[in-house]
This record gives C-alpha cells, structure tokens and sequence, in this order.
C-alpha cells in the first residue's frame, strides 16, 4: 500500500521587535496541509538586554517540540499562512515525549554557576559561562562550564562529567604568542605561533 506523502514542507517564523532589533522568537515547520505528524515548533527565548553595553539578542533558550505552534492557521491557498508575525510557543506540550530537545545557555557567571533559569542578572560581556540540556521532564543536566579571562578567553572549561581544560596564554607586545592546553585526560600541549611545539607527558617531559 502506497504512502500519501504531504504535497510539501514549510516553515513558518514569528518575529518580535526589541529596540529595534528583529529577534525570531517561534519557528513553525509543517506539511501543507498541515499534518501534526510532521509538526515542529523550535521557540527561543533571549537573555535580557544589556543595552548600555550593547548586547541584545543573546540566546538564553532554545526548545523543539514535536508539535504545531500556537496561534497558526492555514490561509488560502494553505501554503500561506492566514497571519504573520502570530507565532507563539506550544498551547501545550507532553513533557518528555514531545520535546525534541531544550538547551538553556548561561552567560557571566563564571563564579556561582547558578542554575536558576531565566538568570537574575543581565549579561555584562556574553561570556557562556554555562549550558546545560533537558534529560527529562523536569530536570537538566549542565553539558559544560567555562571562566574566562578579562580578554574574553576562555582559561578554564569543564564538560559534563566535570573533567577539566585548563588553557594558559603568553603574552608579548600585547599579542597572543602562544598557549599551554592542560587536560587531565590527554598529553599537554604547548602551542606557538599556531603550532603544537611539543607535547608534555605525565613525566613533564617535552616531547
């Protein structure tokens, strides 16, 4: 028995204006006709404006849920959507089934690391110091960290399972001139000029 396959595949986006800056905030994808199988709706949602330092537009959320956004409807022809602009989040969503994926990103807090979402403060420089990913209904598990230096580099990264990267930088002339990567679960590396120079072995032996 033949499969009847959706005539085509659209995406639809509603856009919010925040001084004066255009931030998607829902993205419709479906089938036209619309069939709720295929149905995908990814929202977003933006950390709050930093205006005085110019930061605005700094993703704090990013959720994909296997169903239609809220506020769509088929215009005619269906390929045209009856409203634009109108897009909003899922009227309801089944938490963990539907959900496609949810990644929260942490900016500026390279000290606590709090993981109350959305964060207290505003951003001061866009530093990600923290994402962390939906494993179930309710809970969420930090992927990685990071702390930063007063150049913006990062110094220290620590991934899932908290294991950690160290990265210490030479300076001349008020230029980077190379790097020393430490990671406790490889060699460390010495970086000059854009090259690996040698590798440090457990017996700090350059090799």
């Amino acid at each position: 028995m033949e499969q009847a396959w959706p005539s085509a595949r659209l995406v639809d986006v509603a856009t919010i204006t925040d001084t004066n800056v255009g931030l998607a905030t829902a993205v419709y994808s479906h089938t036209v006709p619309a069939d709720p199988v295929y149905d995908k709706c990814t929202t977003t949602t933006y950390a709050a404006p930093n205006t005085a330092k110019n930061l605005v537009g700094l993703i704090a959320r990013v959720e994909t849920d296997s169903v239609a956004c809220n506020h769509f409807t088929e215009g005619s022809p269906p390929s045209v959507p009856a409203a634009v602009n109108t897009l909003t989040a899922p009227a309801s969503v089944t938490r963990p089934a539907q959900v496609i994926s949810d990644t929260l990103t942490f900016f500026d807090d390279q000290t606590n690391f709090a993981t109350t979402f959305p964060q207290a403060t505003t951003p001061s420089k866009g530093d990600v110091t923290m994402v962390r990913q939906a494993v179930d209904a309710t809970t969420y598990q930090t992927k990685n960290r990071a702390a930063f230096d007063s150049y913006g580099r990062p110094v220290t990264v620590w991934d899932a399972n908290d294991h950690t990267t160290t990265t210490a930088y030479t300076m001349a002339a008020g230029l980077t001139v190379g790097t020393t990567v430490t990671n406790a679960l490889r060699p460390r590396l010495i970086w000059v000029a854009g090259r690996v120079r040698c590798s440090v072995d457990g017996c700090d032996r350059c090799r």
